[in-house]
């Protein structure tokens, strides 16, 4: 769960996409719809789609629907996390929110090495 939550589900957004397409996995959803659930710009939305629709989390329909991809390989982790996420919806978000930090750990020291990084001197003729 943590492998698919890092890697694909990488965000509380993508999280709460994923959540509100499968727990109405019956009903294709609209990039409306979810919009207007989530309150999220449409932008980041059709943003999330298309990459949750790339790691085969969900499946994109005709038009601008999406639908829980419920065959997918992810499929039984994917109910795991929302059953986890409906009995204790904390320890849900602990984890996101670990999982969050992690990665802005690892990008501040990245940032901070690159600010140590000397650039070659320039030469004669190099512009």
């Amino acid at each position: 769960m943590r492998d698919l939550l890092e890697r694909k589900i990488d965000s509380f957004e993508k999280f709460e996409v994923v959540r509100r397409i499968w727990l109405r996995r019956d009903e294709p959803l609209t990039v409306a719809t979810i919009t207007d659930d989530l309150q999220l710009p449409s932008g980041e939305i059709a943003t999330t789609l298309t990459e949750l629709t790339s790691h085969g989390i969900i499946l994109h329909e005709d038009g601008d629907r999406y639908r829980a991809a419920v065959e997918g390989g992810h499929a039984s982790t994917i109910q795991t996390m929302l059953e986890l996420y409906a009995r204790d919806p904390l320890s849900m978000l602990r984890i996101l929110n670990e999982l969050a930090l992690r990665r802005l750990r690892g990008l501040t020291a990245r940032k901070f090495s690159d600010a140590f990084i000397l650039s070659r001197k320039k030469e004669d003729g190099d512009g």
